[in-house]
């Protein structure tokens, strides 16, 4: 059955593109003012506030199952990808440090390919 295409959906998708586009110039200009890290630590922290004031007011629970898991995962790909993007902002090409994040998947399953032989 063939779906009608809808043009609110392409306007969204068209949005965030040029949002998320945007945001690398941005963050590269950051990095004069602040340093990655401490810029990254900002990122987070105000997303897990907006975040949490987000589930409660939904009524949701705030405590994630489980925890440990939760934390070494938002620890490591959240925090660590976001603060290794910015530092690499600091001396790199927004266009570039764009591009070589959001190819990680692909480099991911060749290092997976290589290492769990």
């Amino acid at each position: 059955m063939a779906r009608k295409s809808d043009p609110l959906a392409f306007g969204g998708l068209a949005l965030l593109t040029l949002i998320w586009s945007f945001s690398w110039i941005a963050m590269k200009q950051v990095t004069s003012y602040i340093g990655a890290f401490d810029f990254t630590a900002l990122r987070c922290i105000f997303g897990a506030v907006v975040l949490w004031i987000v589930m409660l007011i939904r009524g949701k629970a705030l405590k994630p199952t489980p925890f440990g898991y939760t934390l070494a995962i938002a620890l490591l790909q959240t925090c660590g990808m976001v603060g290794l993007a910015q530092w690499a902002l600091m001396s790199g090409g927004a266009g570039k440090v764009a591009i070589l994040s959001y190819t990680m998947p692909f480099w991911v399953v060749v290092m997976a390919g290589v290492i769990l032989r």
